[in-house]
C-alpha cells in the first residue's frame, strides 16, 4: 500500500459521517471501506461465578476475565477490527490483556451450539458479528451487554490495484450499487449512513 501499487477506495459519504479519527487512520494508511459488520459481546448466563452487571470494557479487559472469553475466529486467526478498537480506546496493554483473556477461537456457529450446554469448553463471555449474535435461539439463556464504551466496528476493506483500477471499474460501481448496498445490510453489514445504530470506536453513532 505504501509503494503505491494498491490503493484504498472509499465513499465521500464515509468521510463525512465516520467519526474523524477513524477516517483519518483510513486515509493515512491508504485503506478503503466497503461496509462496516458490528460485533457484540454475549454473556452466557449458566455460566456461575459472573458479575451479572457487566457494563464497561474494563471488565472484558481486567484479569477477572482470564479464560472466560471466546471469539469468533479460527484457529489462531481474528478481526484486526478488533485490535484496532481495543489500541485506539484502551492503548496496547489493553490488547495484551485482551488476548490473555481469550479462551478459544471459534466459529460463531460453535460458540452459539454450546451457549447454555453442559460443553465444559463453553465460556461466560463471547465476541461475536451481530449478524451471528440475530441467530442465537431465544431459548439459549445468554443477554446481549450493552457496554457503554461501544461496540466493536469490524471493516471489510476494500483495495485495488492501481494498474488496473479501470478495468475493474465497472465491478466497484456495483459494490457502490443501491442493489449491493441492500445486500450488505442484509447480511448485517453497515453501509455509508451507518444504518443499524450504536456506538462504535468509542466514538459517534449511526443513524
Amino acid at each position: 500500500m505504501k509503494t503505491g501499487v494498491y490503493k484504498g477506495l472509499i465513499k465521500d459519504s464515509y468521510l463525512k459521517l465516520l467519526p474523524e479519527s477513524i477516517t483519518n487512520d483510513l486515509l493515512k494508511s491508504n485503506l478503503g471501506l466497503l461496509c462496516f459488520s458490528s460485533w457484540s459481546i454475549v454473556q452466557d448466563l449458566t455460566v456461575e461465578g459472573m458479575p451479572q452487571d457487566i457494563d464497561s470494557w474494563k471488565y472484558i479487559l481486567s484479569p477477572e476475565a482470564e479464560g472466560k472469553l471466546t471469539v469468533h475466529g479460527h484457529v489462531d486467526k481474528a478481526s484486526f477490527g478488533i485490535v484496532y478498537f481495543l489500541k485506539k480506546n484502551f492503548g496496547d496493554e489493553a490488547v495484551a490483556q485482551f488476548a490473555n483473556n481469550i479462551a478459544d477461537l471459534k466459529h460463531f456457529s460453535q460458540v452459539i451450539k454450546r451457549m447454555g450446554s453442559s460443553n465444559p469448553n463453553r465460556t461466560a463471555l463471547s465476541l461475536l458479528p451481530d449478524v451471528a449474535v440475530s441467530k442465537i435461539p431465544s431459548n439459549k439463556k445468554v443477554k446481549i451487554l450493552n457496554l457503554k464504551e461501544g461496540k466493536v466496528a469490524n471493516p471489510m476493506v476494500l483495495i485495488v490495484k492501481v494498474s488496473k483500477e479501470d478495468k475493474v471499474k465497472e465491478i466497484i460501481d456495483k459494490f457502490w450499487s443501491p442493489e449491493f448496498t441492500a445486500m450488505l445490510h442484509n447480511g448485517g453489514c453497515i453501509t455509508g449512513g451507518l444504518k443499524g445504530g450504536g456506538k462504535f470506536y468509542g466514538g459517534r453513532g449511526g443513524g
